[in-house]
């Protein structure tokens, strides 16, 4: 009988097989002991996605559960329909691709002056040089003051040292959480009110259809900005390194060619998804494959079992740089909730990914002294030994 829990270790250490056997055996779930549902197919997750009033955000995206009421601001990925669409009105004009383009040459310039920190050639590329350089771009886009980065270096970095069975954050990184929410607060919030012209003031000053963005909602948005990507785009950017290492031939196409690097960016995403899943709620009793899941049901949606459905894609389990409908994959969600950094992300990664192909010639990558993290509904490399030949 088919199995699988986020709170089971030897699950999260590798989630594939047992994906596989709910898509085969349950693609409907429950699992009694931990009371919660899980959907495993592509249709039924997208499905699910794209009908935000029967399987509602308020009870939070990530297993245990978190209401508006219990944060301590709010943030968008726990609203639903109205809110959810006024908030979104007013930020989604300032995440699109000609919206961020600016940023591609301060994200290459970033990962250059951690490249050129490195110890040498033998590192920790998680350690030493990708989750630094996502939390310096980080920075770039919170608009950080210069005086103020190396405190916040430390605060982001002690969020994203996670434990393996740790399901939420370490208690320095709660403590973290806490300064972070102050600064943003006292210090950060009434500067941007106070400036013109940049990328976060146009967007926490602007206004869509007279409506704006109250203080409380504006500080919601910037914790979420700050929280939100660096691990993601760190984790991603590892397995990327990670799959174009094993296929050599593939590396002088990535190295020379944007397009490809894209294409390998967008097929890591579908088979190494770094979100695993996005947790909803049932907001009334909702029929899927004969299967009625009750009203105030915690369901799970599997996205890394629907990045790899056969159904959709062929070959899954397989990294094919030239599968030509990547792009389907769940790794930015889909719907209402569809990720606003979508754009922004995918930046940073063929940026940076570029300017390491650039100077390293080969990486050696020890995966098995590799040590991943599986919290909350995140997965990745939290250590990556490795040995870089550069050209």
């Amino acid at each position: 009988m088919a199995y699988y829990s986020p709170l089971d270790s030897l699950v999260t250490d590798d989630p594939y097989p047992y994906y596989k056997a709910l898509r085969e055996e349950q693609p409907v779930y429950y699992n009694e002991k931990d009371d919660f549902w899980a959907l495993s197919r592509y249709d039924d997750v997208a499905g699910a996605l794209h009908d935000p009033l029967s399987f509602s955000a308020r009870k939070g995206t990530v297993y245990e559960d978190q209401t508006l009421e219990e944060l301590p601001v709010p943030m968008m990925a726990f609203l639903d329909p109205p809110d959810h669409t006024r908030m979104r009105t007013m930020v989604s004009g300032s995440f699109v691709p000609k919206a961020v383009a600016g940023f591609k040459v301060a994200f290459g310039r970033n990962f250059v002056a951690q490249f050129d920190r490195l110890p040498g050639a033998e590192l920790d590329v998680c350690q030493d040089l990708l989750l630094p350089w996502a939390i310096e771009n980080d920075l770039e886009l919170l608009e950080i003051p210069a005086e103020s980065r190396p405190l916040w270096r430390e605060w982001l970095n002690a969020c994203f040292q996670r434990k393996r069975g740790n399901i939420s954050f370490t208690a320095a990184g709660e403590e973290a959480i806490g300064h972070i929410m102050t600064f943003l607060a006292e210090e950060h919030l009434p500067r941007l009110y106070a400036t013109e012209g940049t990328f976060l003031s146009r967007l926490i000053n602007g206004s869509a259809d007279g409506d704006r963005m109250s203080e409380v909602e504006a500080l919601g948005f910037l914790f979420l900005m700050a929280l939100a990507g660096p691990e993601d785009v760190a984790r991603t950017a590892g397995y990327v390194l990670a799959n174009v290492s094993a296929q050599p031939s593939v590396v002088e196409l990535v190295r020379n060619d944007e397009p490809t690097r894209m294409n390998a960016i967008d097929e890591t995403i579908r088979r190494d998804a770094s979100t695993q899943y996005m947790r909803r709620t049932t907001a009334w009793d909702v029929d899927i494959r004969d299967t009625v899941i009750p009203e105030g049901a915690r369901v799970l949606l599997l996205f890394g079992a629907a990045n790899r459905d056969p159904e959709i894609f062929s070959d899954p389990d397989t990294f094919d740089i030239d599968r030509r409908n990547s792009r389907l994959a769940m790794g930015f969600s889909r719907g209402i909730h569809s990720c606003l950094g979508i754009h922004v992300s995918r930046l940073q990664m063929v940026a940076g990914l570029g300017e390491f192909f650039n100077r390293v010639e080969s990486a050696e990558l020890d995966l098995d002294a590799a040590e991943s993290v599986h919290a909350m509904n995140i997965t990745g490399f939290q250590r990556l030994p490795a040995r870089l030949k550069l050209r």
